[in-house]
């Protein structure tokens, strides 16, 4: 929750973010997913982006002992009376400061 890009990756598993660098704590070492890591910091073109960061996203799963749980689902329940509220594509509740009630 809160993260809106995949840059974490390089946090979680760049062989340069073993602790105390970052959060590779398993010491997961690859120079295939370091280097689609860096080129995908350094593309602009957000398709571009897109597709590197799913070929990441494959070589992680092949390399990786391990399965990712990580699900979320985004569900907003809402009423004639609010306005105001946005879901976040994020899973954050910002803009529950901008809610207010009509009469």
């Amino acid at each position: 929750v809160g993260i809106k890009t995949p840059d974490i990756f390089r946090y979680i598993f760049h062989s340069e973010s073993i602790p105390p660098d970052g959060a590779n704590r398993g010491r997961f070492s690859d120079p295939v997913v370091d280097s689609l890591i860096e080129q995908a910091e350094q593309i602009t073109d957000e398709s571009e982006r897109i597709a590197l960061y799913r070929e990441l996203q494959r070589r992680l799963l092949e390399q990786l002992p391990y399965v990712p749980l990580w699900y979320e689902e985004h569900i907003a329940v809402s009423g004639q009376r609010i306005r105001g509220y946005e879901l976040a594509g994020d899973g954050n509740y910002d803009s529950l400061e901008q809610v207010e009630l009509v009469h």
